[in-house]
């Protein structure tokens, strides 16, 4: 098994909490699933979770496992109030810990709305109760605004995969490189696996990048799952990757794929090439509104 890529990998636990994904056909993980995949998480040394007070009652299914305490959690507040400590301190109590390892803000807007809670998570780091603070952000222009308003966090949660690649300027540029990046949305909610001949008329614009992915999966003899995993896992400016799992066999299989070394130069160039501008495909939250 690949020590650097196991390293860098962080579960999410939003499918723990709710229904998610395009792919997704089984809804909610069932909490009896949840602890199976924890228990063969924590036997493969993998020791993250990333999680959120918004995503249902994952924090809660989190908290009941018998040894959460060998996880290091980063969570996220919720823009309901400004009130971040009251969130905190609830999201300890339902995940059953005294300290979180990272905590961050989960939406940027609600952030500029609200500038001072940057400070309550400052307060928080200072008093010990988490080690990281950060933002999760969906534009490269708001890791900019952070820079103009004199912020350095110790967390940015990106977006970034195959087709999503708007932040690599950012994960090049030397004034951000004390920051850890994690990136998210590697399957981009399940789309890379959907068949180009079968998607709606809203990703016309991505169905022959969908095609060449099918093609390149077969000259390379590569999967998809492990030609996406790799793209991400193989950036060196990216420290951790979160992946969300449904259930155990799919946790497997994403073992699998990362056992192996390094795709090959000509295979990830092949993939750099598939980069898509279309911010009403590679944002999830946008495909409902077309």
């Amino acid at each position: 098994m690949n020590k650097l890529f196991i390293n860098k990998i962080v579960i999410g636990s939003v499918q723990f909490g709710m229904d998610y994904g395009i792919n997704n056909l089984s809804g909610k993980t069932s909490k009896e699933d949840v602890f199976i995949i924890l228990d063969y998480v924590n036997k493969n040394g993998i020791k993250h979770i990333d999680t959120s007070y918004l995503y249902g009652d994952s924090e809660a299914v989190l908290g009941c496992y018998e040894h959460i305490e060998n996880f290091k959690i980063v969570s996220k507040c919720p823009s309901i109030d400004d009130n971040v400590k009251k969130y905190f301190y609830q999201s300890l109590k339902r995940l059953n810990q005294r300290k979180l390892d990272g905590y961050l803000i989960h939406h940027f807007d609600f952030f500029l709305q609200n500038p001072k809670i940057w400070n309550e998570l400052i307060a928080l780091k200072d008093e010990g109760l988490v080690r990281k603070i950060g933002f999760s952000v969906y534009y490269p222009y708001q890791v900019e605004k952070l820079t103009e308003l004199g912020i350095e966090p110790d967390i940015i949660q990106i977006p970034y995969n195959i087709f999503d690649q708007r932040f690599d300027y950012i994960l090049e540029d030397k004034r951000y490189s004390k920051i850890e990046f994690y990136s998210r949305s590697v399957f981009l909610q399940g789309l890379v696996f959907k068949k180009y001949d079968e998607l709606s008329n809203q990703f016309n614009d991505i169905k022959s990048k969908i095609k060449d992915l099918n093609d390149l999966s077969t000259f390379s003899k590569k999967n998809i799952s492990e030609l996406c995993l790799k793209f991400v896992l193989q950036n060196e400016k990216i420290n951790k990757v979160i992946i969300g799992v449904d259930n155990l066999e799919q946790l497997k299989d994403i073992l699998v794929n990362i056992s192996n070394d390094n795709l090959e130069k000509n295979i990830y160039n092949s993939l750099l090439s598939f980069k898509e501008e279309n911010e009403n495909i590679i944002l999830p939250f946008n495909w409902n509104k077309i």
